[in-house]
């Protein structure tokens, strides 16, 4: 399916339905009339997820250890596809989606699990996006429900874990030479080995950083953070932009990377998500792992907002 184009007087926004209903571009109006990327752009023709502008996480989000966890004894194996051996970011991300609706600020779309036997997941549901431009602000949402009326996952009760998340690219500079600041009201952040969670998360110092406010550069971060990214800030002093994010309460989770200072990366990913890394595996520690089971037939939905407005 072509590329989905929905734009308002401030913002346009670029769907690819064939890669999980991910985004290829999120751009705003310059000074100057042009568009300039908040999101860093796919290249043309993109055939993998990781190019995306941002991409949706379902039906779980980051890490899962060796591709394999147990729900109430029963071993599930998924498809290891990252070079660390985790199974990454879900499995819907590289998968098409058909558009159930359309406007010129809105688009919604669907995929069923059962139209791709090969998905690396037990158990049948649907998962639907929904993006939609007003003015200055972009919303997206996310739903993914529990389709099985029998579930494989062998449960006396049926149910199936499941987790949300979203994953975008901000840039660090729009349209000046930009020192973006960052501030994120997160609670406290998990101790890990290889982004995965070795221990409760802690209210440590980084944690304090960003609540109080930060520039990006002195962060070297690929963690995950109790607490959602709610009323979080970015900063563009140089282009006198700054941009509020907002998140439902079931983005009990935050996952912060903005590489470190030798890799110069123009771009940082501030994501809200359901569940911690590996949750799946942490459930039971008493470290809030953010799980959600559903029963057949419920449904677990997530958004998130993002407002623009002169710094």
């Amino acid at each position: 399916m072509s590329p989905i184009v929905i734009e308002s007087r401030h913002l346009r926004l670029v769907v690819a339905p064939d890669l999980g209903a991910g985004v290829q571009r999120l751009d705003l109006c310059a000074p100057g009339g042009e568009w300039r990327p908040l999101w860093r752009a796919a290249p043309d023709n993109s055939t993998h997820f990781n190019d995306l502008a941002m991409y949706v996480l379902a039906p779980w989000s980051n890490r899962i250890a060796a591709g394999t966890f147990a729900h109430h004894d029963t071993l599930i194996r998924l498809t290891p596809d990252w070079p660390d051996g985790t199974a990454i970011h879900g499995c819907i991300k590289d998968r098409p989606f058909h558009l159930l609706d359309r406007s010129p600020v809105s688009a919604r779309l669907e995929l069923l699990s059962s139209d791709h036997p090969d998905l690396a997941w037990p158990c049948a549901f649907r998962c639907i996006v929904r993006y939609e431009l007003d003015e200055s602000t972009l919303h997206v949402a996310a739903r993914v429900t529990h389709a099985c009326l029998r579930c494989p996952f062998g449960t006396p009760d049926g149910t199936m874990p499941a987790g949300l998340g979203f994953h975008p690219f901000f840039m660090r500079t729009l349209w000046a030479e930009d020192t973006p600041e960052i501030q994120v009201p997160v609670v406290k952040r998990y101790p890990a080995s290889g982004m995965l969670p070795i221990a409760a998360p802690q209210d440590d110092a980084i944690s304090r950083t960003l609540r109080e406010g930060t520039p990006l550069h002195n962060l070297n971060l690929d963690d995950c953070f109790l607490g959602n990214p709610h009323g979080a800030i970015i900063r563009y002093p140089s282009s006198g932009v700054r941009v509020h994010m907002s998140a439902t309460p079931t983005c009990t989770h935050t996952v912060l990377y903005t590489g470190g200072k030798e890799e110069n990366l123009p771009y940082f990913c501030l994501e809200p998500v359901t569940m911690a890394n590996n949750g799946f595996n942490i459930r039971g520690r008493g470290w809030s792992s953010g799980v959600q089971e559903l029963s057949p037939g419920d449904a677990l939905e997530a958004r998130f907002s993002l407002t623009v407005e002169s710094a």
